[in-house]
């Protein structure tokens, strides 16, 4: 190995233990990223500073469509908000909240749907106003609401985001696969962990979870304003949701995945935002959209802006370091895998377990995506260096990266302190519910991860 190789090898370790304190890496990456530019320019300092620019503008190009997907969806549910479809297209689940058992199952499923359209902190939000005080006054606590909520919604919608694409698209960018290539292990690991870890959830916790009415009704939940019924918006809640179907149906019977889905969503997602925009505001819907959309892209650069740094740092370990440094330029992380594999005894078992960890590591960020990059590069690597599928070893290190830093388990991750705040609970406590129904999940996973790989 080179001076190259050793000085990145030297900056993941250092952003792990980065992650481990709890700190934010942006700092470390973007050292990192300079120094590795400045050493391979035969230590030229103008370069290694053009090598951070270049190292950014290729991570934000590749996700530059995920962050215009959840801009578009965000002004979208922002626009339905002012008309109040947004409450009623969720309103009828809270008639089957006729038990404390049945609405923490309810509320999860609602909260896993919307979000696997909307994405969970949109979602959130709108679940938590709206559904959880029927879920409550049926004799489930705003703990066993919040613990349904973070599992289904930031931990298993996210995780497998199927619909958007969002976190395997992330993933596939991150070592230049094919769109889709890892979309269905994604899917059937999240539903996994999900599964066991809210069923483990249920009955671990159901005697603290589901209490008799009276003694949940001194809780008190944030509440949205009422808006003055309408038939527009009555109208909306009923269309849009039937859109949203056919275009899922639309997209399982023509196998539309990757750029095709995302470019459909955000199409769908514009015409709904004009139609919405139009029904509350008249011909001044011209000056409302910009707004909305406005409001899209602030929230969707907040969530990726921490990323990007992170990204482009890893993308000089991949593939894609040819876009940042020059076609001259190797695979720095399938070098230093080489060399590791030489001396480590691997089999697939470990190399799963590996990966998770990382993820999990890498999760304490509060973020979730910013370690997905690094878990994708280590598959890569992996995968290049043994006879196993890169798909399932990829997914397995984003469920980690995600169900950690998404909302589960790090109560400072913004998912989860949104749902804590929404529902009015300990975000603290919150994480503590979830460690071990979220860990078990994560194993239970893992060994599917093995089987398939």
């Amino acid at each position: 190995m080179t001076i190259l190789h050793g000085i990145y090898l030297f900056f993941i370790f250092l952003i792990i233990i980065t992650m481990l304190a709890r700190k934010n890496v942006i700092a470390v990456c973007l050292l990192g990223t300079f120094l590795i530019g400045y050493v391979f320019h035969d230590y030229s300092v103008l370069l290694g500073l053009q090598t951070l620019f270049w190292s950014m503008l290729s991570a934000g190009s590749e996700l530059l469509d995920l962050i215009l997907l959840i801009a578009l969806m965000t002004a979208m549910i922002k626009s339905l908000q002012a008309i109040n479809a947004d409450e009623k297209m969720i309103k009828p689940c809270t008639y089957l909240m006729i038990t404390s058992s049945v609405s923490y199952w309810v509320l999860g499923i609602v909260m896993y749907i919307l979000s696997l359209f909307f994405w969970p902190t949109p979602t959130t939000a709108l679940v938590g106003t709206i559904i959880v005080p029927a879920a409550v006054k049926s004799g489930l606590t705003p703990m066993g609401a919040a613990v349904s909520m973070t599992i289904l919604g930031h931990g298993m919608a996210l995780s497998g985001d199927f619909i958007i694409q969002g976190a395997p698209g992330f993933s596939e960018r991150a070592i230049g696969l094919e769109p889709g290539t890892i979309v269905f292990e994604a899917a059937l690991l999240s539903i996994v962990t999900g599964s066991v870890a809210s069923i483990i959830a249920f009955f671990m916790y159901k005697q603290e979870f589901c209490q008799d009415k009276t003694e949940v009704k001194k809780h008190k939940l944030v509440k949205k304003d009422s808006y003055k019924q309408s038939f527009k918006s009555t109208l909306l809640a009923i269309v849009v949701p039937c859109i949203f179907i056919g275009i899922l149906i639309l997209m399982i019977y023509y196998d539309i995945q990757g750029n095709e889905a995302t470019a459909l969503l955000g199409g769908t997602a514009l015409i709904i935002i004009i139609i919405a925009n139009s029904t509350v505001y008249g011909i001044g819907f011209l000056d409302h959209i910009a707004n909305y959309l406005t409001e899209g892209f602030v929230f969707s650069i907040k969530v990726f802006s921490k990323v990007i740094p992170v990204t482009g740092f890893f993308f000089l370990g991949s593939s894609q370091t040819y876009n940042i440094l020059g076609k001259e330029a190797n695979e720095i992380l399938f070098d230093i895998a080489i060399v590791f594999t030489e001396h480590v005894p691997l089999n697939s078992f470990i190399v799963v377990l590996g990966n998770l960890i990382l993820g999990i590591i890498s999760g304490l960020d509060g973020s979730g995506f910013s370690g997905i990059a690094l878990t994708a590069n280590f598959a890569e690597v992996i995968s290049n260096t043994m006879d196993v599928s890169i798909a399932p070893l990829a997914a397995i290190g984003q469920m980690g990266a995600i169900w950690t830093g998404g909302g589960t388990l790090t109560s400072w991750a913004f998912g989860l302190v949104a749902t804590a705040g929404v529902v009015g609970v300990d975000p603290i406590e919150l994480a503590r519910k979830n460690f071990i129904p979220v860990l078990v999940g994560l194993l239970s996973s893992s060994l599917v991860a093995v089987i398939i790989m």
